[in-house]
C-alpha cells in the first residue's frame, strides 16, 4: 500500500463527521469511547495473533472512527455552554442589538495609532430579556475620529466595566487559503469584537485595588 496512513485518516475524519451528525441527538461520552477503542485494540491484537488479518483491519478502522468521535466530543466539552459567541450564533442573544456587556479588563487600555483598545473577560450581558451570565473575551476599539471629543477612560487592569455596544463574533473571510482570524483570536481568548463609538459608553463599575 503506497499510502498506509490514508485509511486511518479517512476513518478518523469519518468519526468526526459522525460525531457532528449525532451532536444534540445522543450523548457521546469521551471516556466510554476511549475505553471502547482500547478494548477494540486488544481484540485486533488477538485477531492478528491468530492470523485474522482482514477482521483486524476492520476493527482497526473502527478504532480510528471511535478516536475521531472521541476527539470531536472532547472539543465540544471544552467549550463552555455560555460562551458569548456561541450564544449569539445560536440566536440566544440578538447579534443585531446594542447590549450591555460587563466584565473585567485584562490589562490597561492599549494606546494605538488609530485609537484605544480595551480587552474584557466577560461575566454577564444585559439585554431586553434580562441579565445572562456569559464567558469569553471581548475586544473593544475606540477609534480616534469617533472619540476625539471625549476624554479617555481612566481604567486599569482588573477594573470591572460595562460597555454599551454592538458586539459580533470574530469571523473569517470566505476566500480559500485566507488567514484564520477566528482561530488566531480564539488562542488569545477573544471571541467577540466591537467598536466603541464614544468612551462615555464604557463605564467603570468597580475599581480594582492594586
Amino acid at each position: 500500500m503506497k499510502l498506509p496512513s490514508l485509511w486511518p485518516v479517512v476513518c478518523f475524519a469519518g468519526g468526526i463527521l459522525l460525531s457532528s451528525a449525532l451532536a444534540g441527538r445522543a450523548h457521546l461520552s469521551p471516556i466510554v469511547l476511549l475505553l471502547t477503542a482500547a478494548f477494540l485494540l486488544i481484540a485486533a491484537f488477538i485477531l492478528l495473533r491468530v492470523q485474522q488479518v482482514y477482521a483486524a483491519f476492520f476493527i482497526g478502522a473502527a478504532i480510528w472512527a471511535c478516536l475521531g468521535v472521541a476527539a470531536a466530543a472532547l472539543e465540544r466539552a471544552s467549550i463552555p455552554a455560555n460562551l458569548a459567541s456561541t450564544l449569539i450564533e445560536s440566536g440566544k442573544l440578538d447579534a443585531g442589538a446594542t447590549l450591555r456587556w460587563r466584565g473585567r479588563l485584562r490589562g490597561d487600555p492599549l494606546k494605538l495609532p488609530w485609537g484605544t483598545r480595551y480587552e474584557l473577560n466577560l461575566d454577564e450581558v444585559e439585554s431586553s430579556s434580562g441579565v445572562t451570565p456569559v464567558t469569553g473575551g471581548l475586544r473593544l476599539t475606540a477609534y480616534q475620529d469617533e472619540t476625539k471629543s471625549s476624554p479617555s477612560l481612566p481604567a486599569h487592569a482588573g477594573d470591572r466595566v460595562e460597555a454599551l455596544t454592538h458586539a459580533n463574533p470574530i469571523r473569517n473571510f470566505g476566500d480559500p487559503g485566507s488567514f484564520d482570524q477566528r482561530a488566531y483570536h480564539a488562542l488569545q481568548g477573544i471571541e467577540l469584537q466591537a467598536a466603541l463609538r464614544n468612551t462615555q459608553l464604557l463605564t467603570i463599575l468597580d475599581n480594582h485595588t492594586r
